[in-house]
């Protein structure tokens, strides 16, 4: 909540096993400015997750509870609640703990006490805070909310004192909050079926004040690929690799990208296709990339997960991977010559007007 550029929501995003991230913030332009660097990136489509992730921006305010809230396990207020009026201030606990009840709530802001550090530091840290709390008025403050709302709490900060001043707490104090169940399993058994009609005449109360500004979902995978099917799909990708650095290294030097051509003796290979030609990669090459190196150190794991799961043509020996190269159209022409055809682009006959000269 108050997720501001998402700077947070970036960092979380890369968490496997995080399926849902929603950022709340009343600035809508602020939200707009920072939403495409929450879609995925290409890696996300190359490796994809295992599992589900959906990320959405809502415009809203941090005093008001929404009902599609109602589900999250974690609420984080990271350097928020310092901005807001007394008046807004005051209707926060009670939205977040009485209504929404999520299983954890972290929640930091400045700590008053560090700033005696501060050379020549006069009034606030920043132009907009409206507030900065000591150390025993921000526990006093949560304190205040366990005892309402049956949480409980843990301090911790960020941004140590120096050695001897560890005495004014850290830079900023961070309270960790969690929900304190209150029923005993066999209890809460008994009561599901109430507690789920408590929840739907809850939802409808709450309603839905926010307003959705972005929404993204990222691939995944529900039946994540085999060991053996990731270094196929890993093997072949470099092997492409590999054979594009090839081609453009002859390229580079003015000659065409053919690595062999007419004897095939040392390929492997028992034939020959007409009009092609051919590029050879030993697969002992894949070694050198680290993701290949994650996966095996054996040549013969990669050849056996190629010839399970790729189309890719190995050598005989099972130790190169093969990429033909369709022959140039030159050659394709002067092989109909020699067939006796006219070349597939050249006219059957010339017309007078067109030879006159």
């Amino acid at each position: 909540m108050g997720c501001a550029e998402c700077e947070l929501l970036k960092s979380l995003k890369f968490h496997r096993h995080i399926e849902s991230l929603i950022g709340i913030d009343i600035n809508e332009s602020l939200l707009q400015s920072n939403q495409n660097s929450l879609q995925p990136l290409i890696t996300d489509y190359l490796h994809r997750r295992s599992r589900p992730l959906k990320i959405q921006l809502f415009k809203g305010s941090i005093d008001e509870a929404d009902s599609r809230m109602m589900d999250c396990d974690l609420f984080s207020c990271i350097e928020v609640i310092e901005h807001l009026y007394p008046s807004v201030l005051e209707r926060v606990p009670a939205a977040i703990f009485q209504k929404l009840r999520p299983q954890a709530v972290i929640i930091s802001t400045p700590n008053s006490d560090f700033n005696v550090l501060f050379p020549e530091f006069v009034g606030f840290r920043h132009f907009d805070h409206k507030f900065e709390w000591s150390r025993q008025e921000f526990q006093a403050w949560c304190f205040s909310i366990c005892c309402l709302y049956h949480y409980e709490v843990e301090f911790s900060g960020v941004g140590d004192p120096p050695a001897n001043m560890t005495y004014l707490g850290h830079c900023s104090q961070i309270a960790i909050f969690r929900r304190i169940e209150k029923e005993e399993e066999e209890e809460r058994e008994e009561v599901d079926e109430e507690d789920d009609s408590n929840e739907e005449k809850e939802e409808e109360r709450l309603g839905s004040p926010y307003e959705l500004i972005y929404e993204c979902e990222f691939p995944y995978e529900p039946d994540p690929p085999t060991q053996s099917e990731r270094l196929s799909n890993e093997a072949e990708y470099y092997l492409r690799v590999l054979v594009r650095r090839e081609r453009n290294r002859y390229l580079e030097i003015g000659g065409e990208p053919t690595i062999e051509n007419g004897s095939h003796e040392n390929s492997g290979l028992t034939e020959s296709p007409r009009h092609r030609d051919f590029i050879r990669i030993e697969l002992n090459e894949l070694l050198m990339f680290p993701v290949i190196q994650e996966l095996t150190n054996s040549v013969t794991d990669i050849s056996e997960a190629l010839r399970q799961h790729s189309s890719l043509i190995l050598s005989e020996d099972s130790m190169n991977a093969i990429f033909y190269e369709e022959s140039s159209s030159e050659e394709e022409e002067e092989e109909e010559e020699r067939e006796g055809a006219p070349p597939s682009d050249t006219p059957a006959a010339v017309t007078e007007e067109e030879s006159w000269d």
